[in-house]
């Protein structure tokens, strides 16, 4: 004897999903009459269908099983030291992390970075930023030509410079 078989919206209730997104399913349809016609389903495909899509959590111990793992966090160091916090983020252990720390500290009292609060620094940062684009010999002539114009830019290269240092450690 034959079962009785499911119409779209009654399978939309049984899932609580919509008639449409029924319809788009991956499970067999049976068509009855000619172009169109009606659509319907075998309480068998649609039960095959719940099987294949149930997924079951992993024995004891296993939390989020299904959930995706997130990368694990890398260590890192953060200190202040001659009016500025000095940080990074690079290793997979603590460890590694400390050790980090201990050289970089070890590094900036050895060598501490040059202060930006005087001129002359101010100036000697500039020309180390002209090098770097490859204008020293254009900006040294046109500091010699114009001071008022060297301020200004000696002050730009200054903030340059300090953004670009701070992502050396």
């Amino acid at each position: 004897m034959l079962k009785p078989l499911l119409t779209p919206d009654h399978v939309a209730d049984i899932l609580h999903l919509s008639r449409r997104k029924v319809l788009e399913l991956p499970v067999p349809k049976i068509r009855i009459g000619d172009g169109r016609g009606k659509i319907l389903f075998k309480e068998e495909d649609v039960l095959d269908y719940l099987r294949s899509r149930t997924e079951y959590p992993e024995q004891k111990g296993a939390n989020h099983v299904s959930g995706v793992s997130k990368k694990p966090k890398k260590m890192g160091y953060r200190f202040f030291l001659h009016g500025r916090t000095w940080k990074r983020y690079a290793w997979d252990t603590h460890e590694e992390a400390k050790n980090a720390e201990a050289a970089a500290r070890t590094e900036l009292l050895n060598n501490p970075p040059i202060r930006t609060d005087s001129l002359g620094n101010v100036a000697a940062l500039y020309l180390i930023d002209s090098a770097e684009q490859g204008r020293s010999k254009w900006r040294h002539r046109s500091a010699s030509a114009e001071p008022e114009r060297l301020h200004t830019a000696i002050f730009q290269a200054r903030d340059s410079h300090e953004r670009d240092h701070r992502n050396w450690y």
